[in-house]
């Protein structure tokens, strides 16, 4: 299987695929300086399914349309939290 091919039945047991599918793109808005964001694994108020992603992070200003060196960041979804435990979470038990 080549690195852009879907999985399907006859090549399911060749080397994993490594395409790369476009899931969203998230807008933030925020002052000069080192910032922090939360993300919990949403993209338009929709989960992002198990697996392994790649977020991909530029700095744009507004006024002069400068952008800075896109930073990666790898990072999994492992379980599928119910609400019960994000609200155990956030509150830190």
């Amino acid at each position: 299987m080549t690195n852009n091919q879907q999985p399907t039945k006859p090549n399911h047991t060749h080397p994993r695929c490594k395409r790369t599918i476009t899931r969203g793109t998230l807008t933030y808005t925020a002052d000069a300086g080192a910032q922090q964001l939360a993300f919990e694994g949403q993209i338009k108020n929709q989960r992002l399914p198990l697996g392994a992603y790649t977020l991909k992070i530029t700095a744009a200003s507004t006024s002069t349309g400068a952008r800075s060196r896109t930073q990666t960041l790898r990072f999994a979804i492992v379980t599928a939290a119910t609400a019960e435990t994000a609200a155990r979470v956030k509150a830190g038990m």
